[in-house]
């Protein structure tokens, strides 16, 4: 392989021009295909371990300028070392998180026992019961709707109505309803087994030959009354209204105690089942976390030592190549990665702001999702909606909900066709279809993490593929473009049209 015939452009503004390319050799040749090969084949077998260390270099290009810019000359009338600024920096980024995610659990749990308190309020309540009872085999099913009056026998008496439909099928020969009191009394029925009388037996259409007798029963209780409430009451009255017949409610209290026998033995199972997967979650996640931090570390604080280590790695003859190879994808990375943790501040904050302003609940701690969520371009933003939404339909029905999805898609048109091209700049600039194939690509390799990492390892290529391209083929630079050239050029003429309309007196 030659150097190309035709002259190399001129360096970009901060880059280093390169000298000639020397020809290369077979040996040299055949020397770094190898070495590539190899690379790659450790790659592929090693990859189930890899995310620690990619991770490690994500959040080494995050703190590296702070570490740099701290360590360079005097801070606050001290000489800071490299190890000390990065251990602040954790400790203000891990106290930040905690009580951030603190303050998240707390309003959780506050909403937890409300809803709690709530839902043994309601499973604390009780209400009178009667049983219906057949003398006689009916032919067919006896029908008792909601609403049929009865009253006890003797003074004083209390009238009642039952609350639920119900229904005595045929063979049987009883039935338990629920009641509602009537008359101003306590609410409770006298001691269980004491007769009732059914005022209006002629809503029943009794069968010839077919009488009905009403005894108190066992007063009803928290789930039985709830479940007659909110679940059966409300089905059969759905399904009578889609059939225009009657429905028996006892076919639903069967099913639901045929399923709550069959669940019950599985329960305590997966109880344990998920306690366990819980539990090797959270330790393996605690020991990866621990282990990326350690690495960040060693990659921050031994930033020129690795450097060097690498860079003397290529002959001498091509390390000013290596050099500038490197300088593409460090302003590739650079450009990504810092560009995507703004943009995540600028999207969490605007989300905050207009989830405070709307009134939706937790707030802050949607907006912390939101803002951790962007770190994964497109997939991430629309992740990031979902319990927004949710939430804002959950507590304040429908108009909230469509002001928030709003909102969001307000913000995530900022950041597609203002941040974006603004923010991460046309040293970092990369086409959406190469964003979302590198994201299908990384979650499907690696899961979500592999989505978080996509775009900065395409973004590593874009920076091999533009060296050999400008440095090697000699080709120009092309002028950086964006899908938010449009704003730029509306701000631009803004600019020229203010300074246009002010003269020079305007300015004194």
């Amino acid at each position: 392989m030659s150097a190309p015939a035709s002259p190399t452009p001129a360096p970009a503004a901060g880059q280093v021009c390169p000298p000639p390319l020397a020809p290369w050799t077979r040996s040299q040749v055949l020397v770094l295909f190898g070495f590539l090969a190899v690379f790659l084949a450790l790659l592929i077998t090693f990859r189930t371990v890899l995310f620690p260390f990619l991770m490690a270099i994500f959040l080494a290009y995050l703190f590296e300028p702070v570490v740099g810019w701290a360590s360079r000359r005097k801070r606050f009338g001290l000489k800071w070392g490299r190890a000390p600024v990065l251990i602040l920096m954790y400790t203000v980024v891990l106290t930040g998180t905690i009580l951030l995610v603190a303050c998240g659990v707390n309003r959780l749990s506050v909403s937890a026992s409300q809803a709690l308190s709530d839902l043994k309020t309601e499973l604390d309540k009780t209400q009178p019961a009667a049983r219906l009872f057949l003398q006689d085999g009916a032919p067919e099913p006896i029908w008792v709707p909601s609403g049929t009056v009865l009253a006890t026998a003797s003074a004083p008496v209390q009238v009642f109505k039952t609350s639920f439909p119900a229904q005595i099928e045929k063979g049987l020969k009883e039935t338990r309803v629920l009641l509602r009191p009537v008359t101003p009394v306590d609410g409770t029925l006298p001691v269980a087994g004491t007769p009732l009388v059914l005022r209006d037996a002629e809503s029943l259409a009794m069968p010839t030959g077919v009488e009905l007798t009403v005894k108190s029963d066992k007063v009803a209780k928290g789930l039985e009354v709830f479940t007659e409430a909110h679940v059966i009451a409300p089905v059969a009255g759905q399904i009578e209204k889609l059939t225009g017949d009657h429905f028996d409610p006892g076919v639903l209290r069967e099913f639901i105690a045929e399923q709550s026998e069959q669940q019950g033995a599985e329960v305590g199972n997966r109880l344990l089942s998920w306690s366990k997967g819980v539990l090797f979650t959270i330790v393996g996640s605690t020991y990866q976390f621990v282990l990326i931090l350690m690495l960040t570390a060693f990659l921050v604080i031994d930033r020129r030592r690795i450097s060097d280590f690498f860079a003397s790695l290529p002959p001498p003859s091509r390390r000013a190549q290596y050099e500038s190879l490197m300088g593409y994808i460090d302003r590739g990375l650079a450009g990504v990665i810092r560009g995507q943790l703004l943009i995540c501040v600028v999207n969490g904050v605007l989300t905050g702001v207009g989830l405070h302003v709307l009134g939706v609940p937790y707030a802050t701690l949607l907006a912390f999702v939101a803002g951790v969520f962007s770190l994964i371009p497109v997939f991430g933003t629309i992740a990031s909606s979902i319990p927004i939404v949710l939430v804002a339909l959950a507590t304040g029905g429908v108009t909230p909900g469509i002001m928030a999805l709003a909102w969001i898609t307000l913000v995530h048109l900022l950041e597609a066709n203002v941040f974006n091209p603004l923010i991460m700049g046309s040293s970092a600039e990369m086409h959406p279809v190469i964003i979302i194939f590198a994201l299908l690509a990384g979650e499907s390799t690696f899961g979500v993490w592999g989505a978080l990492l996509a775009v900065p390892a395409a973004s590593l290529v874009q920076a091999c593929f533009k060296y050999y391209r400008h440095e090697v083929l000699g080709l120009p630079v092309e002028a950086p473009h964006g899908h938010g050239a449009w704003m730029r050029s509306v701000i631009e003429k803004f600019k020229g049209r203010k300074a246009a309309a002010s003269g020079p007196g305007d300015h004194a």
